[in-house]
């Protein structure tokens, strides 16, 4: 790959396609020395009826439970990443939320990154023959280059 990145974000979510896409994220990270590498996993958020539920039978409160939440992702994605730490760091990233493309899209912009790097398509229903709804919606909003792995 002739073009030069000097920070690329990686968007697992723990599927085989995805660790294929991280892999490949590593790999071009530790042949551009400098390159900053992140890496971001996108826990879904509770549903309405799942907040409703956890709050009465827990008398918690909803920032609790999403903390909850990051927590678990947090240990998810470090798991992930841990096989590919020994080649180069990788800044680890969660975020909660029912929109997993607009994370990944915003955390792109809040890092500076500019390169996306994902798989075709990750854990969930088949929006398409080729690809996932979220990596759809990643490339026609993306400010930069995204590289769809398969």
């Amino acid at each position: 790959m002739d073009a030069c990145f000097s920070h690329i974000l990686v968007a697992t979510d723990g599927s085989e396609r995805a660790d294929k896409a991280l892999a490949l994220a590593v790999k071009m990270a530790r042949e551009r020395p400098g390159t900053r590498l992140s890496a971001i996993l996108v826990v879904h958020d509770f549903s309405t009826a799942d907040f409703l539920e956890v709050v009465s039978t827990m008398r918690t409160d909803f920032e609790q439970l999403r903390q909850q939440l990051a927590d678990k992702g947090r240990e998810r994605l470090f798991g992930l990443l841990r096989p590919h730490a020994v080649a180069l760091p990788i800044d680890p990233i969660v975020e909660v939320s029912d929109a997993p493309h607009a994370a990944i899209l915003a955390t792109a912009r809040r890092l500076g990154a500019d390169l996306i790097v994902m798989a075709s398509r990750g854990h969930g229903p088949a929006a398409s023959a080729l690809l996932g709804s979220q990596t759809q919606k990643v490339l026609a909003e993306a400010d930069v280059p995204v590289l769809v792995v398969r």
